[in-house]
């Protein structure tokens, strides 16, 4: 039985190490190519309304995909089942409970503005390995953290090339 135990926390972190790498890959493609090419080329306004359309379908695809799969290919439905089991004894299971637990607005803000709406959605929705969908509490979240998550990377992005366009122009004008 140990073995088997063993075994299956071998799979699972595993599975959680090929999501995170695929999840970083795309999220760095979309994040850092992507998103300052089509607000560079468009400008601000346009390109800012292109990339959230564009984060909002690439993250609603990727919450499908999830629901499909049922599988917890980020450690997020684990982290969840933490943070329900209050019972649990020892440091750590308190530590991550007192953690989990801070409130959904903290959660919310935090998660929306280091990951994005796909994991703020998850991470937030009611249960865990449950794979059912979005209640109309989880829209809510998921429009909010599209909002959130894409005025802040805009932000970020309009800022970072505005430096890069000033540097190259003062660059050029002392050679």
């Amino acid at each position: 039985m140990a073995s088997q135990n063993l075994l299956s926390w071998k799979r699972r972190i595993g599975l959680w190490g090929i999501g995170h790498v695929a999840n970083f890959l795309m999220v760095k493609v979309f994040d850092l190519l992507l998103y300052p090419a089509v607000i560079w080329y468009f400008g601000l306004f346009c390109g800012a309304g292109i990339m959230w359309l564009l984060s909002l379908v690439a993250c609603y695809l990727t919450l499908l995909f999830y629901d499909w799969s049922k599988t917890d290919w980020l450690g997020i439905e684990s982290l969840k089942e933490v943070r329900e089991k209050r019972d649990e004894k020892g440091i750590f299971h308190r530590l991550m409970c007192w953690i989990l637990n801070k409130g959904d607005l903290a959660v919310f803000l935090f998660v929306s503005v280091k990951w994005d709406p796909f994991i703020c959605v998850v991470y937030m929705r009611r249960g865990a390995h449950e794979y059912n969908g979005m209640t109309r509490r989880d829209w809510q979240i998921f429009v909010a953290s599209v909002v959130l998550s894409n005025a802040w990377w805009t932000m970020i992005v309009f800022t970072g090339l505005t430096v890069a366009e000033w540097v190259i122009r003062a660059v050029k004008s002392a050679l």
